[in-house]
C-alpha cells in the first residue's frame, strides 16, 4: 500500500529521495497527463515514485487556457506572488469560470457537471508552476546566503567556526499558500481515481493542521520521533496503516517498535493521524459540507490515514532535501 502524496503535484528530486528514504516509495498525482515536472519524470524512471493522471482530456487546452488568462499573468509577476494572495472567491468567480470555459470549449461551454473537475486541474496545474517556481528560488536564496556566510568567514580567516547554512536558513512550507483551494481541488481530483489510496503523506504542516482542523474526530494516534531510515520499519508502518484503516479503534493498534536510531535520523518526525472517512471522495465531502460534525464516533467503514513527515529543527531533513 504506498501512500499518495498531498495535496501537491510538485515535488523536488531531493525531497522524494528523502520521502523515499523514511516513508518508501509513493504515488503523486498529476492535474495534466504528459505535463509532468523534470523531477518527478525523473523519480518515476527510477522506480522510485508512481505518477497516476485520475483525469485525461483537454491537456493542451488547460495549458493553453492558463497561459492566456490574466489570472496567469499575474501569477507569473513578483516569483507568483499573486498566487499567494489570490482568494478561493476570486479564483472561483464568474467571470475568471467564464473566460476559463471560452478557453476551453471555445464558445461553447462544457456541461456544468465538468466545470468543478476543470477548476480543479486548473487551479492544480497553477499551484505546480507556483511551487516549481517557489523551491527554485529558495534553492537560489540558500545557495546565495551559504555563498555570503562562506565570504565573509573567509575574510576572517575563520571557515573552521562557519555555521551551516541549514542552521538558520527555513524553507517555507509552500502548503501555507492556498491551503484549503489546495486540499480541496487536490482531493477533487483524487476522487475520480478508480481505485482510491487511503493513506495521505505530506510534508506541509499547515495542510495536515487543516484537515484535522476541520474534519471533527480526526485523532493524532502517534508520533515517531525520530522515525527511522530502516526498510524493516517502512514495512511494518505499511501493516500498521493497513491495520489503522480497518480498526473500529485505531488508537488501540500497536504502533511498530522502534529500534536505537542513527544520529543522522535525529530531527525527523513522522506523526500518523487518522480520520473518520473511508476514501478521498468522502473526506470531500466532510470539508465542503456545512455541517461537517455529522459522522458518527466510530466510523465503521473504515478510516483514512493522514501522515505528516517533517524536520524538527532547521538543520534537519527536510531543509538537507533542497541542499
Amino acid at each position: 500500500m504506498k501512500p499518495v502524496y498531498f495535496p501537491f503535484t510538485y515535488t523536488s528530486g531531493d525531497m522524494i529521495n528523502l520521502i523515499n528514504q523514511y516513508v518508501g516509495s509513493f504515488t503523486i498525482y498529476q492535474p495534466v497527463a504528459g505535463n509532468a515536472p523534470g523531477p518527478v519524470e525523473q523519480a518515476v524512471s527510477a522506480g522510485k515514485i508512481d505518477v497516476s493522471v485520475p483525469v485525461k482530456g483537454d491537456e493542451e487546452k488547460i495549458i493553453e487556457a492558463a497561459a492566456r488568462s490574466k489570472d496567469w499573468g499575474l501569477v507569473h509577476q513578483g516569483h507568483m506572488d499573486a498566487f499567494k494572495a489570490m482568494s478561493g472567491q476570486e479564483f472561483y468567480n464568474e467571470t475568471f469560470v467564464a473566460e476559463i470555459r471560452t478557453e476551453i470549449a471555445g464558445q461553447k461551454s462544457p456541461p456544468p457537471e465538468a466545470e468543478p473537475m476543470l477548476m480543479a486541474r486548473l487551479f492544480l496545474y497553477l499551484a505546480q508552476e507556483f511551487d516549481m517556481k517557489q523551491t527554485e528560488l529558495d534553492i537560489d536564496l540558500k545557495a546565495s546566503e551559504f555563498n555570503r556566510e562562506k565570504m565573509l568567514s573567509e575574510l576572517r580567516g575563520d571557515t573552521d567556526s562557519r555555521r551551516p547554512t541549514d542552521e538558520h536558513y527555513v524553507f517555507e512550507d509552500l502548503g501555507e499558500y492556498q491551503t484549503a483551494n489546495r486540499i480541496l481541488s487536490w482531493l477533487r481530483l483524487s476522487a475520480a481515481e478508480k481505485e482510491t489510496c487511503p493513506v495521505f503523506i505530506t510534508t506541509s504542516r499547515a495542510v495536515f493542521e487543516h484537515v484535522l482542523e476541520f474534519v471533527p474526530r480526526s485523532d493524532i494516534v502517534q508520533i515517531f520521533d525520530p522515525v527511522p531510515a530502516d526498510p524493516t520499519f517502512q514495512a511494518a508502518f505499511q501493516n500498521y496503516s493497513a491495520e489503522l484503516i480497518k480498526s473500529s479503534h485505531p488508537a488501540d493498534v500497536a504502533p511498530p517498535s522502534l529500534a536505537p536510531f542513527m544520529p543522522e535520523e535525529a530531527g525527523i518526525m513522522l506523526t500518523v493521524a487518522v480520520l473518520p472517512v473511508k476514501s478521498p471522495a468522502d473526506l470531500l465531502d466532510r470539508l465542503l459540507s456545512e455541517n461537517s460534525d455529522t459522522s458518527p464516533s466510530s466510523a465503521s467503514n473504515g478510516h483514512m490515514v493522514v501522515n505528516l513527515l517533517e524536520a524538527t529543527s532547521p538543520a534537519a531533513g527536510l531543509n538537507r532535501a533542497l541542499q
